[in-house]
């Protein structure tokens, strides 16, 4: 059987130092094993295929050890969003829906925290409308799959990255 490289996150219990573990194994119940082999002290958590490393961004550690979820909650200073001041991405929109052959006008908001539309209208003939879920469900999944780009540099594709709510989309948003 051909081996395969995995990666076998656990730590180490004594002083909690978290690790990545790089194995070759048939699969990744055997890369638990090959790891218990290399380092018998070590708590494993999970075993994951590929050579992910640290220092290559692949895997992200909260610390030296393990973190719980508290002590997270509590340090929003150090684990909370980078850079609130871009939370929201905002701006109109030209967007073709699911069955459409036409483009709609459309404004939106977009959290990048929830990575989500968190408010949306179309423009009708009687002014802008608010959405469907499934309008909103549609320009989402756009946004995050097929136009990634306007999310990493939004001010090139005329939208705003914003701390604040546009006052259009207030109610909206308190509503979902």
């Amino acid at each position: 059987m051909q081996q395969k490289p995995f990666t076998v996150i656990g730590y180490f219990e004594d002083n909690g130092q978290s690790v990545c573990e790089h194995v070759q194994a048939n699969n990744g119940i055997h890369a638990f094993w090959v790891a218990a082999q290399a380092k018998p002290t070590l708590t494993m958590v999970v075993a994951l295929l590929g050579h992910l490393t640290e220092c290559e961004g692949s895997v992200i550690f909260p610390g030296e050890g393990v973190v719980d979820a508290k002590t997270i909650i509590d340090q929003p200073e150090v684990f909370g969003p980078d850079d609130d001041e871009h939370r929201y991405i905002t701006g109109n929109w030209g967007h073709i829906f699911a069955g459409s052959k036409t483009e709609r006008d459309l404004r939106f908001v977009f959290d990048t925290t929830a990575q989500k539309v968190v408010a949306m209208q179309i423009l009708t003939g009687r002014g802008y409308e608010n959405a469907t879920s499934d309008a909103i469900a549609d320009v989402q999944d756009s946004l995050l799959t097929a136009n990634e780009d306007v999310l990493e540099n939004p001010e090139e594709n005329n939208l705003e990255a914003t701390s604040e709510l546009p006052d259009w989309s207030v109610g909206l948003v308190s509503a979902s």
